[in-house]
This record gives C-alpha cells, sequence and structure tokens, in this order.
C-alpha cells in the first residue's frame, strides 16, 4: 500500500506541476508482460484474473476489490456513462437511517449491523436490496425520472415514514455505488485490459473513468458536491469529521487511489480510440482529441485529488 501510495503521490504530483506523465508511471510495460507472464505460467495469477473477469461477493460498501469485468463490460456505453451516480446527490445522510428497514426495522443489524443492503446495478439501478426480506427501495424508478411511484417513493430527498422516521434510500445507493462498484469496476476493467489485451476493457473503463472525472467534487467550481458540503462541511452525526470528496476523507484514501490507477492503466490506449472521445463529446464532455480527455481527467481528477490530500480533505486515520 505504502508503494502504491507514494506512485499515486508521484502521478498527481506531475499534474498539480504542470508535468502531467507522457506515458504510464505505475503499469509499464515491463510490469504488464512479467504480469501476463505469470498468468501464463502460475495458478495464483490465473485465479487473480479469474476474480477479476468474475468478480468477488460483496457484503460491504467496502472490503471488496472487483466487481466482474466481463459483465459491465457487457453493458451499453450508456449504461456505464450513468453507472456513477451524480454527486449532486449527498452521500451522507442522518444517522438514524442507518442499518434500519421500513420492513424489519432494526432487525436487519443482525445481518450488518451498518449496511445490510444489497446493490445490483445492472438490474435494480437507484435501489437498495433489505438483506432480510430481499425487497426493494425505493419503490419508484429514480434512473428514468419517475420520482413519485409506489408505496416507498425517493426523489433524492428521503422518503419519510408514518411514524415520522426518514429513509434515505438514493443517497444510500449514491455512496454505496462509488465505494461498492464503480471503483470495483474501474479496477476490473483496467486490469482486465492490462491481463488480456481486449480493448473491450480499456474502452469501458475509459468511459466509467471520464464519468468519475465529471462528477468528481473539488474545491474550485465544485465545492457544492463535497462529500460533507449539504450538511456545513461536517458530518451531521460524526461531528469530528469533515473533509472528504465523494466518500469521506478516510475512504477517500484507497477509492481515489484505485481511480489513479485505472487512469494509468489506460492511458495510452486512450489516443487509439476515436469512437470513445466521439461518444463523450456526445455527452458533452469539453474533449476533441485523446489530449483533451487526458487534460480533463487529469485537471478534474488527478488535480483535484492532489488539492485535497494537500488541505486534508483526503487523509486517512
Amino acid at each position: 500500500m505504502l508503494i502504491r501510495t507514494a506512485l499515486m503521490a508521484a502521478l498527481i504530483g506531475a499534474t498539480m506541476t504542470g508535468l502531467a506523465a507522457d506515458s504510464a508511471r505505475f503499469y509499464t510495460p515491463e510490469r504488464v508482460a512479467i504480469a501476463r507472464e505469470n498468468v501464463e505460467r502460475y495458478d495464483w495469477a490465473q485465479a487473480e484474473l479469474e476474480q477479476i473477469l468474475k468478480g468477488q461477493p460483496r457484503s460491504y460498501l467496502i472490503g471488496h476489490e472487483y466487481t466482474s469485468a466481463e459483465d459491465y463490460a457487457a453493458q451499453p456505453d450508456d449504461f456505464l456513462w450513468a453507472l456513477q451516480p451524480p454527486t449532486t446527490i449527498p452521500r451522507i445522510f442522518p444517522h438514524e437511517a442507518i442499518a434500519e428497514c421500513p420492513v424489519h426495522g432494526l432487525e436487519v443489524r443482525k445481518l450488518n449491523a451498518w449496511h445490510p443492503w444489497r446493490l445490483d446495478p445492472i438490474n435494480h439501478p437507484y435501489q437498495v436490496q433489505c438483506m432480510m426480506g430481499n425487497e426493494w427501495y425505493p419503490s419508484n424508478d429514480f434512473a428514468s425520472g419517475d420520482m413519485t411511484s409506489g408505496d416507498y417513493p425517493d426523489d433524492g430527498n428521503g422518503w419519510v415514514a408514518p411514524d415520522g422516521r426518514h429513509f434515505f434510500f438514493i443517497r444510500e445507493y449514491a455512496h454505496a455505488c462509488y465505494t461498492a462498484i464503480t471503483i470495483p469496476t474501474l479496477n476490473a476493467l483496467s486490469r482486465a485490459w492490462l491481463l488480456t489485451g481486449d480493448r473491450t476493457y480499456a474502452h469501458k473503463c475509459g468511459v466509467l473513468l471520464a464519468r468519475l472525472a465529471s462528477e468528481y467534487p473539488n474545491h474550485d467550481d465544485r465545492q457544492d458536491r463535497l462529500w460533507a458540503a449539504p450538511y456545513g462541511g461536517r458530518h451531521p452525526h460524526y461531528e469530528w469529521k469533515g473533509g472528504g470528496m465523494v466518500t469521506d476523507l478516510i475512504w477517500e484514501t484507497f477509492c481515489t487511489e484505485d481511480a489513479v490507477l485505472a487512469y494509468d492503466a489506460i492511458r495510452e490506449y486512450l489516443d487509439t480510440d476515436p469512437e470513445l472521445i466521439a461518444y463523450l463529446k456526445a455527452k458533452g464532455m469539453p474533449v476533441e482529441s485523446a489530449d483533451d480527455l487526458r487534460a480533463y481527467i487529469e485537471r478534474y481528477l488527478l488535480r483535484a485529488a492532489a488539492v485535497a490530500l494537500e488541505n486534508g480533505a483526503i487523509h486517512g486515520n
């Protein structure tokens, strides 16, 4: 971890000084060649590739490294573009809504004391599933613009139970999707590309990474999207905790690190995919070339992370 963090500092440090890397800093050709050779020779390397392609079980917001590269690469570009929720949706919520279900109440804490929800963005975008009863919340199709349907609708501001309790399903999803889906998917797609050479993985990784850069908060023109911004800069329950970017200051250390490494993995590939540039331009990104896309990612992801590291908005425990 210390080695990888040092490499992350080198990548974002180059951006801060205006000396953006002109080639991969971590995933050098030599390292990629050795990794591919290991897959050919060793069972342990083959097992790692299998996890990258097939994914790992998920039971919490953090703790697993990969979704399934195969499953997510099979999705259309529009799906990858929409996968990372907008950071205009707050990612934290009053403590009373943590680990509580409208139907099963606090009983769900017997299954998971902090996050008793499953996510399935491919089949159930913008919904969380109760681990106890398997029902999905909210009842409306938020992703399609439906904000009112069903018994448990949530338009992003939460659903209020008859007894006055608030449940923030969409905010819960927005937080969990970043830490448990977006980042592990970037890991899976970027590393599948490096180990297999299949351009589909690199292309899909490029779509998702560009989307994340377009949503990543910063301390310049996206201050209102910072993790604690909707709550006066402090967590509404843990008042000692401020800072943060998409997630809180502690978890952001490894989330942003993996996003930066995913960029390093596909940085040079971007020169070979004009279809990706055309797609992102059609989505409204100010890009005409691979150089434009690199400059955008380096400004809105790498530089924003570097500033956050300097001012303590990203800070490990």
